[in-house]
């Protein structure tokens, strides 16, 4: 398996032992990751409402309708090392695993325009974005981010950019269930359909995310050191924008 099978399959044509093959991959990736940072541009607000209005349709109203980007976060399984206890930072919850956090931040034509880690699995999105104001303000000044409700209470900390979340349903307490059972209370229309639109909107940051699983299925089983795990989704982004830059 791994590099004793590949070297393997291109030996009638290159033969080369699989201990000189991983070496090699490892300067290669170091090389495309640079070359996949060049790729990742974070733009201005003229381009990412150029973006919007593409995509926008007069159906989109309210705050929605002003969203030119979106940002969400992903984690990344590390299998091959020692075990960790649910307690360390590097848990993950999501994948029940080791893993490392990072933040995407796509405009409306799915372009990478930004991409942030790693870090622990454990950190809030909403407290990462505080810990990151300084450096979203100053790149995606004018930005206004669509994001899940995970980023609750952000805009009342960024003065630059701003962050459209969908609507919670309010809660009860369920009569004669006890103190600690509680209903959740149906929302307004209005309300129903700002989260409906900005869940279609979303779903265009979650899929280079998805893209990234299906064609780079190394990132979910990655048994390396780190920074070629690092490599590895730096050189996916570059290759996610080279492929909207020239479709085939």
């Amino acid at each position: 398996e791994g590099y004793d099978a590949l070297a393997r399959d291109i030996r009638p044509w290159h033969n080369v032992s699989p201990h000189a093959l991983k070496n090699n991959q490892k300067k290669f990736r170091l090389i495309l990751r640079e070359w996949g940072k060049g790729k990742v541009k974070h733009g201005n607000q003229g381009d990412w409402e150029r973006q919007r209005k593409k995509v926008m349709t007069k159906s989109v109203t309210g705050a929605v309708a002003k969203v030119n980007m979106l940002i969400d976060s992903s984690d990344f399984r590390i299998v091959g090392r020692k075990k960790v206890s649910s307690k360390s930072k590097w848990w993950s919850h999501k994948l029940k695993a080791r893993g490392r956090r990072w933040t995407l931040i796509c405009d409306l034509s799915e372009r990478i325009r930004g991409l942030d880690g790693p870090y622990s699995p454990k950190v809030y999105d909403g407290d990462y974005v505080r810990c990151a104001k300084k450096w979203l303000e100053k790149d995606f000044d004018g930005a206004v981010f669509g994001a899940d409700s995970h980023y609750t209470k952000t805009d009342k900390v960024f003065n630059k950019c701003k962050f459209v979340i969908p609507f919670r349903k309010n809660k009860k307490r369920k009569k004669g269930s006890g103190s600690a059972v509680m209903e959740a209370l149906p929302i307004p229309l209005w309300q129903q359909k700002h989260n409906s639109n900005l869940q279609y909107l979303r779903g265009r940051d979650e899929h280079p995310f998805g893209h990234f699983e299906r064609e780079w299925q190394c990132l979910s089983c990655f048994w390396e050191d780190e920074e070629q795990h690092d490599c590895v989704l730096w050189m996916a982004s570059g290759v996610h924008n080279w492929k909207i830059k020239h479709p085939i």
